[in-house]
């Protein structure tokens, strides 16, 4: 029996995924059909820790505290990269620092903390060999920063591609297969009523029907 097959997922897939979007309503149906899939073992998902900071992305400016389970992780890897924590935390002000409408409330951040902590979604380390390479990749195929960290990680990781939404990966398309999430079930399979995968589109919805989910900059 062959090993599974491994996807980088970059926070565009777990945006699709958790957004509710009339015209990427298919796009975020093939999100969570790979994710079923690596549920069950057939497919492998990994992803950067930093892809936790690009998701959980107030809209709002605000004071909240960064969540435990974040300050956690950088904590584990600050032997690797000391300044982690002090990183992780300017990106969360910075984050919550974006155009003023909606943020999100704690409990929509816990849920999508949840989704990071699924064992079929493995996570990788941002240590100095991938901070390293994200120069390099940033430096020589003219990537923008996170992109780098992204493309960075899956070619650490040795993914078989890395798959994202509407990002541009095309410039280390030589380093490693650069994809859209691919439908793994039969057509007709991918539509069929089933108990969704938690958290749902319905959990970041505001009161004007717009997701509270913000995709990346």
């Amino acid at each position: 029996m062959s090993d599974p097959k491994k996807v980088y997922w970059d926070s565009s897939c777990f945006i699709c995924f958790l957004n509710r979007n009339d015209v990427d309503k298919e796009r975020r149906l093939i999100c969570e059909d790979v994710l079923r899939h690596a549920r069950d073992g057939e497919i492998e998902i990994y992803t950067s820790v930093f892809t936790i900071a690009e998701v959980i992305r107030p809209k709002r400016h605000g004071s909240a505290p960064m969540p435990d389970w974040m300050a956690m992780a950088a904590t584990a890897i600050k032997e690797e990269h000391p300044k982690a924590l002090q990183e992780l935390t300017t990106l969360w002000t910075r984050y919550q620092a974006a155009e003023p409408t909606t943020k999100l409330t704690q409990a929509q951040i816990d849920k999508i903390g949840l989704m990071f902590k699924w064992k079929w979604v493995k996570l990788i380390n941002l240590d100095e060999r991938i901070a390293d390479k994200a120069v390099e990749l940033a430096r020589n195929c003219g990537l923008r920063p996170a992109d780098s960290v992204h493309a960075a990680s899956a070619i650490a990781r040795r993914v078989d591609s890395l798959q994202n939404w509407d990002r541009d990966y095309g410039k280390v398309a030589h380093l490693i297969l650069v994809e859209y999430p691919q439908r793994i079930s039969r057509q007709n399979s991918l539509f069929e009523t089933a108990i969704p995968i938690a958290p749902t589109p319905e959990d970041f919805e505001e009161t004007k029907g717009r997701s509270a989910i913000k995709e990346t900059e």
